[in-house]
């Protein structure tokens, strides 16, 4: 990891539930710069919870683009979603755009940051015309929204990283409107 300033750790599907090698990952390039995403069940004990954020977790991660391999559900996803609020953790979803167009009202009522994995799988190269770009990029935006992996999107990367970046600074220049029409109604 030479240059490397920071690092994040994503537990890997092989391993399951056992968070053990993503701790352990991040024990070894050290917590002060590593951090973890784990994969946890309705069956973690806050005490457990606890453990995973002292050695350096600070998101979930939901990977259901696939029901049938999936380990976790998405029934799970808002009560966890909760239970790791309360620590400050972002949760974050491996689905399909599909899945995401589906699923909008559970992403509405998540508290705190959604990172949305592999740039939430949305199709090539007409990414910004599927219903699920305006759940991330537009209808998600009172709260932090993070897109990773955009390695995976190949040649269509730049373009689909201009639209987003495009789409974000129109949602906020209709947020400073807004703010601007509240206060000048208000005098």
């Amino acid at each position: 990891l030479h240059g490397t300033s920071r690092c994040v750790i994503v537990q890997p599907a092989a391993h399951g539930f056992d968070n053990q090698v993503t701790l352990n990952g991040i024990a070894t390039l050290g917590r002060e710069r590593t951090r973890g995403v784990a994969v946890i069940n309705p069956d973690i004990t806050d005490v457990e919870l606890q453990v995973l954020h002292e050695g350096g977790i600070r998101g979930i991660r939901f990977t259901l683009f696939n029901p049938e391999t999936a380990l976790t559900r998405f029934e799970w996803v808002t009560p966890l979603a909760h239970r790791v609020a309360e620590l400050g953790w972002h949760v974050q979803v491996h689905w399909r755009a599909d899945q995401i167009v589906t699923h909008e009202a559970i992403l509405h009522a998540l508290p705190g940051t959604v990172v949305f994995d592999h740039m939430a799988r949305l199709p090539q190269p007409q990414a910004q015309h599927h219903a699920a770009f305006d759940i991330v990029v537009v209808g998600l935006g009172r709260r932090d929204v993070q897109m990773r992996a955009e390695d995976r999107l190949g040649e269509h990367r730049r373009r689909l990283a201009a639209i987003v970046r495009a789409a974000r600074l129109d949602q906020q220049r209709i947020a400073l409107d807004r703010k601007s029409t509240r206060l000048h109604s208000s005098h």
